[in-house]
């Protein structure tokens, strides 16, 4: 990740009250809209540390209470909003981790290898800092959604709501994605010397439905009801280093 990107996270990322439409990213609505993939990512952690690398705002943190958390990313706007403890907050990339050998029991990134450009890089980092029999969990968007939804027989509506957004309000990101199929990011992972013990597909909460404003374990019960698993927009893949 060079300065530009850098630099490009803290002008976007560093404010934090946006307007009311969702993807110009108020925290906020950013906390709701991923606490279902939070909630499943810490289903899989194991006790103790966990690094959440690349974890921005450190939204991840309320779901890690009781754990040794720290929160990595390369945008000191992000860690600046974090409201946790300074010591467990460190600038840096995720493919030169400021780490020690096997220093962590877990080790997250969510929706950060799409933006890496060294991807084998950032996961032989991640392999490095975790202990032997550690988890990684790592989530990722796949290049094939919203668009495998046009014939979804419920959910058609998503791709034409993604597509408004972007169009009217620009991409969610200001940089460009590194997206993958679901089996090229498996791949990935297992060259790295991962053994990938399970993968499903997650998923935020569904585009516009936000403005009713029901509580978010409603409207993921909602989404489950119409989504089928292969629907999800992320990939999520839990791995233990042998």
């Amino acid at each position: 990740m060079n300065d530009d990107d850098k630099k490009r996270m803290d002008d976007y990322y560093g404010q934090e009250c946006f307007k009311s439409l969702p993807y110009k990213l108020n925290i906020g609505f950013f906390r709701w809209d991923w606490s279902p993939v939070y909630r499943r990512i810490r289903s899989f952690l194991r006790p103790y540390s966990v690094l959440d690398d690349g974890g921005g705002f450190g939204a991840l943190r309320p779901y890690c209470v009781g754990m040794d958390y720290t929160n990595l990313d390369p945008s000191i706007g992000m860690l600046n909003i974090d409201a946790g403890q300074n010591d467990t907050k460190v600038l840096g990339v995720g493919e030169n981790l400021p780490f020690t050998d096997e220093l962590f029991d877990n080790v997250v990134s969510c929706a950060v290898l799409r933006f890496v450009t060294e991807e084998q890089k950032y996961l032989r980092e991640a392999y490095r800092v975790l202990k032997h029999g550690g988890v990684l969990v790592l989530v990722n968007a796949t290049n094939d959604y919203p668009y495998n939804l046009t014939r979804h027989p419920f959910l058609f509506w998503v791709p034409l709501i993604y597509n408004y957004q972007k169009k009217h309000h620009g991409d969610e990101t200001r940089w460009k994605e590194n997206l993958m199929s679901g089996e090229d990011i498996v791949a990935m992972i297992k060259s790295t010397g991962f053994s990938v013990k399970h993968t499903e597909h997650v998923t935020r909460h569904l585009p516009w439905l936000w403005i009713f404003k029901p509580d978010s374990r409603f409207l993921w019960t909602l989404a489950r009801l119409f989504m089928r698993k292969k629907d999800g927009q992320y990939l999520l893949v839990i791995c233990n280093k042998p």
